[in-house]
């Protein structure tokens, strides 16, 4: 599934990148947040975010390194 069949997940980042609170249940609980809010994405790009929620390295600059062209890597898209 490429990113373009993924229309929730530019939204997902953009919501990500812009509302702390949103971001801050992301991280903690990237499933449940996602169902909560009604998310559909591939297995690879769930996997992808929690891989990027669980690395805190990876989540200092957390805007700049979560964006849409992460995500977009062909290793994160099933």
């Amino acid at each position: 599934m490429s990113a373009r069949q993924e229309p929730q997940l530019e939204s997902l980042i953009g919501r990500a990148l812009i509302d702390r609170s949103f971001r801050d249940r992301l991280v903690a609980d990237v499933r449940g947040t996602l169902a909560a809010e009604n998310i559909v994405l591939s297995e690879a790009t769930v996997t992808a975010i929690e891989e990027v929620a669980r690395d805190p390295a990876r989540l200092q600059g957390f805007s700049e390194r979560f964006d849409g062209e992460f995500l977009k890597r062909a290793e994160y898209v099933g």
